[in-house]
């Protein structure tokens, strides 16, 4: 029996497969497909914006930009990866600050709670690389397109 129902599975992903390069024709065949899996989940996979920051002890200038995500973990842990969830989370943090500054004012930037929670997260890689003295300072900056473009958004000065 189990060899037959996984011919038949074969089968019928076979046929979707086949039928997704057509239209979807038949109300019996639009229900049996949204019960199998599609493995094309995205047409275009493009590069996210990327956060970077600069740093400046109190009575210095800005040092230079510094990316703001360690780079990720890899495949190390493939079973419990917490560092790649993590990574990809603030790699989400990220993206959700570039949507929502699209629209808004400069001035209003610092009421929104994903500006908020990515200056903790600025303030946390600060303090893993040991650039945070007293009176420091530091602003960070949205990149959409390559490193060496002019920033999408430029943040004020803050104090750690």
């Amino acid at each position: 029996m189990g060899s037959l129902a996984a011919l038949l599975l074969a089968l019928l992903t076979l046929l979707t497969w086949r039928q997704s390069r057509r239209p979807l024709r038949g109300r019996a065949f639009m229900l049996f497909r949204s019960l199998l899996p599609s493995w094309r989940f995205f047409e275009d996979v493009e590069p996210g914006p990327e956060l970077r920051f600069a740093v400046a002890a109190h009575d210095r200038d800005f040092g230079p930009w510094q990316p703001a995500l360690a780079p990720g973990a890899g495949t190390r842990g493939w079973l419990l990866n917490a560092r790649g969830n993590l990574h990809l989370a603030r790699q989400s943090l990220i993206e959700q600050l570039w949507s929502e500054l699209d629209g808004v004012a400069v001035a209003a930037a610092p009421t929104l709670v994903s500006y908020r929670l990515v200056q903790r997260l600025i303030e946390g890689r600060a303090r893993e690389l040991g650039l945070i003295s007293e009176g420091a300072r530091y602003r960070f900056r949205l990149l959409g397109g390559s490193v060496d473009s002019e920033p999408d958004f430029e943040s004020e000065e803050h104090s750690f």
